[in-house]
């Protein structure tokens, strides 16, 4: 049997932990880009100068902009982004916050990066693996390592969700980074 089963229910309304949702997942990047804006006007269109971190001698450090809620030491940053798969890591936190992880497909990108025996056997830390199921053909993973917080409002549900034997793996998953960051910091 697999990790992932049908939500029974309404499930549209619930942010919870465990459920598959979609929303817009960043992708790292090596270098900051941002895009700072030109003037603090009332124009609908705002310009703006873009550029990598580097070509800012003010980077983090330049006069407020109101209207924009720009405070002297805030950035916009420009990311590349996808809408992607992820599975939620926890309920909704204070101020409709949640923390969410990226599911990929197995592709052969990541084939040829795991141990896929280990990967398969659900026995790589960080990562929770989805065979394929009755809702998506293909293998998965969740890379809890790579975990970001969202706003419960930009996910869009899906009607899938963690079994009871999967809740316990996430659980377990989630301890074990957990520890490791701990160990990490002593």
């Amino acid at each position: 049997m697999g990790l992932i089963r049908a939500v029974r229910g309404t499930y549209r309304d619930e942010r919870r932990k465990g459920r598959l949702y979609v929303c817009v997942a960043p992708i790292a990047s090596k270098s900051v880009v941002i895009a700072r804006p030109l003037y603090d006007g009332k124009d609908e269109r705002i310009p703006a100068d873009v550029g990598v971190e580097s070509t800012f001698s003010d980077a983090f450090d330049h006069v407020p902009f109101d209207s924009l809620g720009l405070k002297s030491d805030d950035e916009y940053l420009v990311m590349k982004a996808k809408r992607r798969p992820v599975l939620a890591l926890t309920g909704l936190l204070d101020g409709g916050i949640i923390s969410v992880a990226p599911v990929y497909t197995l592709s052969m990108r990541y084939k040829n990066l795991m141990d896929l025996q280990r990967l398969r056997a659900n026995d790589c830390l960080g990562v929770l693996y989805f065979a394929p199921d009755e809702f998506y053909e293909n293998e998965r993973f969740a890379s809890l390592g790579e975990r970001f917080p969202t706003y419960g409002d930009l996910l869009q549900p899906r009607p899938q969700q963690l079994t009871r034997e999967g809740m316990e793996l996430l659980d377990r998953r989630l301890a074990q980074l957990d520890q490791l960051y701990q160990d990490a910091t002593e």
